[in-house]
């Protein structure tokens, strides 16, 4: 043949180059795409990692294939697994959390053969996900030379027992990084069951603040704290909350415990089921029996004491097991005048428990030599009656004033010792979720920080170094996942059971497809399915707030000499809404005097440095709102901000963002809200920071707001130093806010993972608060405008006889007097019409000031005399 002409031979040849780009475009468009559509699978395996286990790709082999299948176990040929304690105990027995080892023999190993846990014994494989797995090559790198591996596992008190299953699989294929041709994972062995001693007892206490709680420092008593607690008994057990005042800070045991009278409190049971779940997995694969939750009231106990307390049935559950010594509350005190007297040895509280303790259904009992025994036997007689009675002598004698007395000096003498500070102490911490201890998989990108940050605040709690913790969202990350909240609350139990313990909610215990949401809610506010259809439901209920129901998200309490206010990010906060009706409500009714640090936090922050959303806002589901960091922020900032601003609020704090941040004193109506100029100019004031590290902000006049989503979660590296952050560490911890006095606030970031100690400390300084006319508010002892305005006028007063000095030279000293004069008598004449007008405004109002008339007048006429001496001095000096 002939050769083709030059020129089509050229245009062949840019015709396959052009061919061979598309085709190259092509594939990087089905990679890109591949990653998309996979990487929600990969960052729900980070958060939490049984999101790689289908159970639907599951299988077990057939009866046929099995070798003596029976109640000890099975396996097929060429697998063998042995189950065993780590640290075996005399009895025989196994605990709760003890430790098991897994030891696996196989012919043929592979690299993507794993292990798994299931409780309980006997789960079908093919409807639910494991309690917790492991891969073998991963612990064992020689598993696949020798085939053999061994696999340690903690359990958790889940209620049942355990048992454990061998697969083979291909593990790159349930990671869904590649096609696989392996289309189904195969338990080729599996154990006998394993039982835990009292798996279904008592266990888990944390201590709350209940539903329906009012106003305590209005009644001058310590709020009602709550302890709930979980178990695999319903009411028929008659659960109960056991309690006593003691003067002892260490080691009483239960037995010592039954030596004198507590007091009994029936518990509420309650449970959910998977009805109440929105969507997959939280009703489908993720969901366990989450058996009962028990909550008991505590009315009446002396705020500034240390509570010892027992969780009971009448099955003769107890917990802490008799012998072992009871868990302890350190009751907050009441307001600021309790945190001083609480801390040098003496307290001001004498009150015994409420003498009409049987309205709330405590009863006082007996003592006996057996602490579990009477409990049952108490419970079992109470409840058969139609209404528990009080023995009002023991109440007398065993609980008296004096003794209450000696519990809080006691008590308060043993917390000096050891916390070495005064003030009141609370923990402030977001994005916590739970790691593991052994060898199982944990969450790729988490881990051992919850673990540590646990240690650190159970050693705090221990310490009376914090007197109660807040938790702002994003608590165990379960995700739809109910082994993972067993798990998780065994872990903060330690803490959470001695002090009392806040939480509200966060995009991942909330928000779910819009689809999903019961046709009475409305849901989210950006249509994400974070919670892995949880909806909100196992949160509210494991962890009851200070607020009821559907609305269980925003709430206010008082701990101690701090207000805390919480909102739910999650839901509608529009001006509108029900949510912001409370808040506004709330913090327009604060008692400033009582509780003069206000703490406002919502998961998600109002003021994060973050790159995610400066560019513009993106949505999961259209029609819902924007959930970018910066857009979630600009959002607060127009709702929410100011009524923060105008009940001049201390702090607000915020999580999901993985980071700690502080920020300066922010003022959002003096920034833009222009996204790539976000908060430009908002800073009221910054702090300033001395030789000693300190950072200071002196009546800084705006919220000073900070960012702790640091308690576990992995870091979110995405800030971009904006002008108003002062602070940002990528550490894990926690921040410890104390209130010193009604003046001053203490912060210290206590960095919780690699032993580095505080990173940054800081103090708010306020003017001291002074009760205000109007009844139930509050302004500070000197108002800002008050003040601003006389120093003004004293500056211009300054002024006009400095000019007058000047024309002295001229004209002579006598026109200075006189001018001077002048001018001091027209201040006077103003400042006594003013007051007479408030006097008279008030007289008018029916008495809008009420009695504090004269205390008003008194105010005003201290305030004359002075700013007239300012104004002395300032002629004085010139």
């Amino acid at each position: 043949l002939p050769a083709p002409p030059p020129r089509l031979c050229l245009a062949a040849l840019a015709l396959l180059v052009w061919c061979s780009a598309a085709a190259e475009a092509l594939t990087q468009l089905k990679r890109e795409m591949t990653w998309s559509v996979g990487r929600a699978a990969v960052y729900d395996d980070q958060h939490q990692p049984l999101t790689a286990i289908d159970p639907a790709a599951l299988r077990e082999a057939p009866l046929h294939a099995r070798l003596s299948p029976s109640l000890h176990g099975w396996s097929v040929a060429g697998f063998s697994l042995r189950v065993s304690p780590v640290i075996p105990r005399a009895s025989g027995e196994i605990h709760c959390n003890d430790f098991v080892a897994l030891t696996v023999n196989a012919a043929v190993p592979n690299a993507s053969h794993w292990v798994a846990a299931y409780s309980p014994a006997g789960a079908n494989v093919t409807e639910t996900t494991p309690t917790k797995y492991a891969i073998l090559s991963e612990v064992d790198s020689t598993y696949t030379s020798t085939g053999t591996a061994t696999v340690r596992f903690q359990l958790a008190c889940m209620r049942h027992d355990y048992d454990f299953v061998l697969f083979t699989d291909d593990w790159v294929r349930r990671q869904r990084w590649m096609q696989d041709l392996t289309e189904v994972a195969v338990a080729v062995a599996r154990s006998a069951p394993v039982t835990l001693k009292d798996a279904d007892g008592p266990r888990k206490p944390r201590v709350v603040v209940p539903p329906g709680s009012g106003d305590e420092v209005k009644t001058g008593t310590a709020p009602p704290l709550a302890v709930v607690w979980s178990s695999g008994r319903s009411s028929t057990a008659m659960p109960a909350l056991r309690w006593w005042v003691d003067s002892t800070i260490r080691n009483l045991t239960t037995a010592a415990a039954a030596a004198r009278a507590t007091y009994v409190v029936p518990a509420k049971t309650e449970t959910y089921g998977r009805e109440q779940l929105c969507a997959p997995p939280a009703n489908t694969v993720g969901y366990r029996d989450i058996g009962f939750i028990h909550s008991a009231t505590i009315f009446g106990a002396p705020h500034g004491v240390i509570l010892r307390y027992q969780l009971v049935d009448a099955l003769g559950g107890s917990y802490p097991s008799e012998g072992e010594p009871a868990l302890s509350i350190a009751v907050p005190p009441l307001g600021l005048g309790s945190v001083a007297s609480s801390q040098d040895g003496s307290s001001s509280s004498t009150e015994g428990p409420d003498s009409d303790l049987d309205r709330f259904g405590q009863t006082a009992v007996s003592p006996s030599s057996s602490a579990a025994a009477a409990a049952a036997s108490e419970v079992a007689a109470g409840a058969a009656s139609s209404h528990w009675s009080i023995d009002a002598s023991l109440s007398r004698t065993s609980q008296s004033a004096t003794g209450a007395a000696a519990a809080a000096a006691a008590a308060a003498s043993e917390i000096d010792k050891e916390a070495h500070a005064p003030g009141f102490t609370i923990a402030m911490f977001a994005d916590m979720g739970r790691g593991t201890r052994d060898d199982s998989k944990t969450w790729h990108e988490y881990g051992s920080p919850a673990i540590n940050v646990s240690k650190y605040l159970n050693a705090d709690a221990a310490a009376g170094r914090i007197g109660a913790a807040f938790l702002f969202g994003d608590l165990s990350y379960a995700t739809g996942y109910t082994s993972v909240w067993d798990e998780w609350m065994e872990e903060i139990t330690p803490w959470a059971s001695r002090v009392p313990f806040m939480v509200n909610m966060g995009n991942h215990e909330f928000d779910s497809s819009p689809s999903s949401w019961p046709s009475d809610s409305p849901g989210d506010k950006y249509g994400g399915g974070d919670s892995g259809g949880e909806c909100g439901v196992p949160a509210t209920t494991l962890f009851p707030t200070p607020r009821a129901g559907r609305d269980a998200g925003w709430w206010a309490a008082t701990i101690g000499p701090f207000r805390l206010v919480s909102m739910n990010t999650e839901s509608d906060f529009s001006e509108s809404s029900p949510q912001h009706k409370f808040l506004a409500a709330e913090l327009a009714g604060i008692d400033r005097v009582a509780t003069p640090w206000v703490l406002f936090a919502g998961h998600r922050p109002h003021l994060v440095d973050s790159s995610f959303g400066k560019e513009g806002p993106m949505y999961h589901v259209p029609g819902k709102d924007d959930w970018t960091d910066v857009g979630v922020a600009l959002a607060l900032q127009k709702t929410i901000w100011p009524l923060l601003h105008k009940h001049r609020v201390t702090a607000s704090f915020g999580g999901h963002n993985h980071v700690y941040q502080r920020h300066c004193a922010f003022d959002p109506s003096r920034s833009t809200s222009k996204r790539p100029d976000y908060a430009a100019g908002g800073c009221v004031q910054h702090s300033t920071t001395g030789a000693d590290g300190v950072a200071v902000y002196d009546k800084p006049g705006a919220v000073v707001n900070f960012v702790v989503g640091s308690a576990g979660a992995g870091f979110t590296k995405n800030s971009i130093g904006e002008e108003f952050a002062e602070v940002v560490l990528y550490e894990y911890g926690y921040l410890r806010l104390t209130a010193v006095n009604e003046t001053h606030l203490v912060g210290a970031f206590q960095e919780a993972q690699d032993g580095k100690g505080v990173l940054d400390r800081f103090v708010i300084v306020q003017e001291k608060w002074a009760a205000s006319a109007t009844s139930g508010k509050h302004a500070a002892s000197t108002n800002d405008e008050d003040v601003g305005g006389l120093q003004s006028e004293i500056s211009s007063l300054r002024n006009s006889v400095w000019m007058a000095g000047t024309v002295a030279t001229l004209e002579g000293a006598a026109l200075i007097v006189a001018g001077v004069f002048a001018a001091t008598t027209w201040r006077r004449r103003q400042m006594l019409q003013a007051q007479r007008g408030r006097v008279d405004a008030a007289a008018e109002g029916g008495g809008a000031y009420g009695d504090e008339s004269r205390s008003g007048e008194r105010a005003d006429e201290g305030l004359m005399r002075d700013s007239r001496s300012s104004m002395s001095d300032g002629v004085d000096h010139v």
